[in-house]
């Protein structure tokens, strides 16, 4: 009986001694190392992989983490998005007035049309700016700090050169 005791005793303390441990889950591990976001003959490459997408980005972007990343990339995400919008009121507008007169209809479609394009295109120059922003913060995030210094240093026993540089 006192087997049976210390069995189930030993039991319990192991389940809560296993309870106890760290989790290999709860810290944040990077399955994949972060690429930097480079600019070659007008066109933008994660590695060695070319960017058709900008949506691409926001699983690096979300690993890094980054407060200010992420907060360009929603700006971008919402200024493409108006864009998208207003692009298509012309559209909306030539559709709800199809009964009208063509003389009535042409002079305020062309007010439209005109205004809808300046302001998609003022809202994709603005979210472009803002993805830019965005690769640049998190170009500055994940590159390694290297730097070279140089010092001679007479008054010690032996001499020294180091270089330091900033890039």
């Amino acid at each position: 009986m006192k087997f049976w005791f210390l069995g189930i005793g030993f039991y319990l303390i192991s389940n809560l001694c296993e309870a106890q441990l760290a989790n290999s889950s709860d810290k944040a591990v990077s399955f994949y190392e972060l690429k930097a976001i480079s600019k070659k003959n007008g066109a933008y490459y994660y590695g060695n992989t070319k960017i058709t997408n900008w949506a691409a980005l926001s699983i690096p972007f979300s690993e890094l983490n980054d407060s200010e990343v992420n907060l360009r990339y929603r700006q971008y995400r919402t200024l493409n998005t108006a864009a998208q919008i207003v692009s298509w009121i012309p559209t909306v507008y030539f559709i709800a007035n199809l009964n009208q007169e063509k003389n009535n209809r042409s002079q305020a479609y062309w007010g439209v049309l005109l205004t809808s394009l300046a302001g998609s295109m003022t809202c994709n120059l603005l979210a472009q700016r803002h993805i830019k922003r965005a690769i640049s913060q998190y170009n500055s995030k994940i590159s390694p700090k290297t730097s070279f210094q140089m010092s001679i240093e007479p008054d010690k026993n032996t001499w020294g050169i180091a270089l330091q540089m900033k890039f």
